[in-house]
C-alpha cells in the first residue's frame, strides 16, 4: 500500500483539481449578468 503513495497523490490531485475548476465555474457565472458579453 505504502508503495502506490505517489499513484493516491496523483488521484487525490486530480480530483482536487476538478473540484476547484467546478467551484471556479460557479462562482465566475455567477458574478456574471444574466446576458454576458459573448457568452463563454
Amino acid at each position: 500500500m505504502t508503495q502506490s503513495s505517489g499513484f493516491w497523490f496523483w488521484v487525490i490531485a486530480l480530483a482536487i483539481a476538478v473540484v476547484a475548476f467546478i467551484v471556479a465555474n460557479v462562482v465566475f457565472n455567477r458574478r456574471l449578468p444574466p446576458t454576458g458579453p459573448r457568452g463563454l
